[in-house]
Order: structure tokens, then C-alpha cells, then sequence
């Protein structure tokens, strides 16, 4: 997934509208992110790497205010009128030559019938440079309309094995002693999601 992603910065095969669905803290709206920051990073890796360390990156990496970027929470803007502010706002073309007017909306399912039928438009004929990019665990509230004219791609929980390598680096890193036999009973209880992990591994760090 990621690397179709990479391949299609890097070539210029860019999609107008993606979707990105699946369980809760498995890294969608972190996906979304990495997306937006290889879209607008000026240091750029030939093969569609972000640098992850430039004004652009941080900012929207941290999830804060970015010229070009904007995170929309559909849970509370999920009205016609939010989205046609979005629709309108979406027409107007990025600061600079050669970025991306990038949209993430999150917790997409939330959008009223009203709110896709304002944004379906759009993505019909969507303005050159601008990317949307909506999240969603519950792609079953999707409207079919939306689903065809998005890129689709479904994340799945993470394997066990890979989230506890995960969680013993991050100790590591952050000189936290542990059991193999904890970070297990972590990685079990979190049923895959990294960012139940994450919260976990942050209480029990707390407790002991």
C-alpha cells in the first residue's frame, strides 16, 4: 500500500480522492498525513519520500495548521454547509507551484447524505492540484457515488509480531525496561490496533 502510494507521488500519477477504511488506530489518519507531506514536501526523495523534517512536514505531521493541508473532523463539520465552505475553499489553488491543495477528512462516515451529495460535484470534475483524502472505519456508511470515484485502500490490523517489535524499540528508545511476556499481553489486548497499544504501553509504563 504504501508503496503504490510512493510510486504514484513519484510518477506524477496522483489521484484526486482517496479512501482509507479500516478498525479504529491502525493508522489511517497517519497514512493520510505521510500522503499530504510527500504531496507538499520541497525535499522530496526521487522516489516520493517525504523528508519529514522541513516547515511543511512537521507541520502537518503534528497535525497543525499548514498552508496547503487541512484536517477536517466529519464527527463535528458534517453538515451541507461545512461542506460546501469545503467545496468552495477547495477552488482555490495551492501557495506554490508544484504542491497540492490536500484535504483529510476524518471520520468520514459522519458526513450527512446532504454533505456527500454538496461534495459529489467536486469530485466529479475536481479542480487540478487539489486531494482528497477521507478516513473512515465504517465504509459500509459510504456512499457507493463516493466510493467509486475514490481510490480505495484498506488497512488491516497489525500483526502481532510486527506491532511488538514496534513497542520494544520505542522502550528502548525511550529507556523504559520491559518483559517479552508484557509487551505480549499488550500487543493481545490491543487486538492490533497500535494506537490502543501505544496507550497501553503508556499506562502500564506509568504504573511500574
Amino acid at each position: 500500500m504504501s508503496e503504490t502510494l510512493r510510486r504514484a507521488v513519484s510518477g506524477g500519477r496522483v489521484g484526486h480522492a482517496y479512501l482509507f477504511c479500516g478498525p479504529r488506530g491502525v493508522g489511517k489518519t497517519t497514512l493520510a498525513r505521510v500522503l499530504a507531506m510527500a504531496l507538499n514536501c520541497s525535499k522530496r526523495s526521487d522516489d516520493g519520500e517525504p523528508c519529514g523534517a522541513c516547515d511543511n512536514c512537521t507541520r502537518i505531521w503534528g497535525g497543525h495548521t499548514a498552508l496547503d493541508v487541512v484536517e477536517i473532523d466529519a464527527a463535528s463539520n458534517r453538515g451541507v454547509d461545512d461542506a460546501r465552505d469545503l467545496r468552495e475553499r477547495a477552488m482555490y489553488a495551492p501557495s506554490a507551484e508544484g504542491r497540492f491543495k490536500v484535504y483529510i477528512v476524518d471520520e468520514a462516515h459522519m458526513l450527512t447524505r446532504e454533505a456527500w451529495n454538496a461534495l459529489l460535484k467536486i469530485l466529479e470534475e475536481p479542480p487540478a492540484s487539489v486531494v482528497f483524502i477521507f478516513a473512515t472505519t465504517e465504509i459500509k456508511k459510504i456512499p457507493a457515488t463516493i466510493i467509486s470515484r475514490c481510490q480505495k485502500f484498506d488497512l488491516q490490523r497489525v500483526d502481532l509480531k510486527i506491532l511488538s517489535n514496534h513497542l520494544k524499540s520505542i522502550c528502548q528508545n525511550e529507556s523504559i525496561s520491559f518483559e517479552n511476556d508484557s509487551i505480549s499481553h499488550i500487543c493481545k489486548a490491543s487486538e492490533g490496533s497500535v494506537r490502543d497499544a501505544l496507550s497501553l504501553l503508556d499506562q502500564a509504563a506509568s504504573l511500574c
